[in-house]
């Protein structure tokens, strides 16, 4: 698959009206997230790669699963 490939799926979705939960890592992850979501599942790595952050631990982690993606 090419790395815009949920990316691709974002923007039809979004065309669609429909909501898209997307689990993938690393550039597909961006490139999905800058289309427009509706909910990600990243991992503590995943996280921290897509918000240039450090990994951070276990109660960090928990508290930021309860945001919503547009505060994150």
């Amino acid at each position: 698959m090419p790395p815009d490939f949920y990316g691709q799926i974002a923007r039809l979705a979004k065309e669609q009206e429909t909501r898209l939960i997307v689990d993938t890592s690393g550039k597909p992850l961006r490139l999905a997230v800058a289309e427009g979501v509706f909910l990600i599942k990243p991992n503590l790595r995943e996280f921290a790669e897509l918000t240039g952050q450090e990994l951070i631990d276990e109660l960090q982690e928990a508290r930021l699963a309860l945001l919503p993606l547009g505060e994150i």
